[in-house]
């Protein structure tokens, strides 16, 4: 299944309430959020190395972002912008479950024309999110000086995991009996 706005606003709200933030603006601030990174998304680009039979290929694998590495860089990231209160960590806990596990429901979608069937390692390239999520928030009516914070928090941890994140992918389709290796792309899904 693709990424879509009302699974991730699910997901991200499930993850928040688990982590004790029950005020009336979560359910706003979910779906702001999944907007927002659902635009982003779809900026982003996907670039492999890949290694196998020679042919032509595709993958599929799900956008895995490991939760340790999003937790602790928006722990950083919301002392950085100013959101030291009280609940800022809970909040940037509920975000980080909340984020891998509703990024993964999207996947890499790659095409790989010198290999058929081998392997990839994959690595994500794009823009800041930034843009994205203040257009996400301030449709579902957050707007202000703290939201901005919370945008640029947001969007910092994510391009500090984008910036280490190497993905395997799975490439299947035609192969020849020759080996051979070079590179790939796609976007996410």
């Amino acid at each position: 299944m693709p990424l879509v706005v009302p699974a991730l606003t699910t997901t991200i709200a499930t993850a928040l309430l688990g982590s004790g933030m029950l005020g009336p603006a979560m359910p706003k601030l979910a779906s702001g959020l999944s907007q927002g990174l659902t635009l982003w998304v779809k900026k982003l680009r996907v670039i492999t190395v890949d290694a196998g039979a020679v042919g032509t290929g595709k993958g599929l694998f799900p956008f895995l972002i490991p939760q340790p590495i999003l937790m602790g860089s928006l722990l950083v990231a919301y002392a950085a912008n100013g959101h030291l209160g009280p609940m800022a960590p809970l909040e940037a806990v509920g975000l980080a479950n909340g984020i891998t596990v509703g990024l993964a429901q999207g996947f890499l979608n790659t095409t790989h024309p010198s290999v058929g069937v081998g392997a990839a390692v994959a690595r994500i390239s794009g823009p800041p999110a930034f843009s994205s999520i203040m257009q996400g928030l301030s449709s579902a009516g957050i707007t202000g000086q703290g939201a901005s914070a919370k945008a640029n928090a947001i969007s910092s941890a994510l391009m500090v995991v984008l910036q280490t994140l190497v993905l395997p992918v799975p490439i299947v389709g035609a192969a020849g009996l020759s080996p051979s290796s070079g590179s790939g792309s796609g976007s996410i899904i």
